[in-house]
């Protein structure tokens, strides 16, 4: 059971949280993608709407075959079942040079797993920098469910 504000259980969630982007660092997808619950979403600022999870577990699992991200956990905080964290993403591109971008994550953590994701990247970088296969990876969820990734006033 969670008790909101119990040094244990921020404690707790913190590492759940730090579990998902250590696990995609040693390159265990499927493990990181286990730690996202089924009923859960994924929301992103570029489009200000949230997809299932399982959307964007299909989407992340494909991103990082393409770009074999590595994480930096610059900060992370907690207070009730919320995790903030200040991650920076480095990669590789397939066609030469590096993906590198910063993020702040604001996770919601339930019965162990995490439910809910709030993602701020730099999304101008991002759809600038992503290779072509990647960054249609990154919309396609979105466009699936909302037909659109980028929000009405943001424009693409």
């Amino acid at each position: 059971m969670i008790i909101p504000g119990d040094a244990d259980t921020l404690a707790r969630i913190k590492v759940i949280a730090r579990s998902f982007f250590e696990l995609l660092n040693e390159r265990r997808v499927d493990d990181a993608m286990a730690l996202l619950d089924d009923g859960g979403s994924w929301w992103n600022v570029g489009p200000r709407t949230a997809v299932p999870m399982t959307s964007f577990k299909q989407s992340g699992t494909e991103i990082m075959r393409i770009m074999p991200m590595r994480f930096v956990l610059h900060g992370v905080i907690a207070e009730g079942d919320t995790v903030l964290l200040e991650v920076e993403s480095v990669s590789p591109k397939p066609d030469g040079g590096t993906y590198n971008n910063r993020y702040c994550y604001v996770v919601v953590v339930r019965d162990n797993r995490i439910l809910h994701v709030r993602e701020y990247p730099d999304t101008k970088y991002a759809a600038e920098m992503l290779p072509p296969e990647a960054w249609a990876h990154e919309i396609g969820s979105w466009e699936k469910h909302h037909g659109s990734y980028w929000h009405k006033d943001i424009g693409a």
